[in-house]
């Protein structure tokens, strides 16, 4: 149960840094681009969380897989 919680934390504390290393480049104007960086940072949590206390769950992996499986070419060795 600890080992969970501290996973947890550790993606939370990643996903704030993910967070703002992607919008301190940005203007004040900018509110559309920070809100899609925070929405997109937020979801890939939910989905790192809840694979987290369910791995065997298949509706997350379904969604996770849809989303990044077309970096999946990016991001094998070569």
């Amino acid at each position: 149960m600890y080992m969970k919680i501290g996973a947890t934390l550790s993606m939370m504390i990643i996903s704030i840094l993910i967070f703002y290393g992607s919008t301190h480049r940005l203007s004040k104007k900018q509110k559309k681009e920070k809100w899609t960086v925070g929405v997109i940072t937020a979801f890939a949590l939910f989905v790192g969380v809840w694979l987290l206390f369910d791995p065997m769950l298949k509706s997350p992996s379904i969604v996770t897989e849809f989303l990044f499986g077309p970096l999946r070419p990016l991001m094998e060795p070569k």
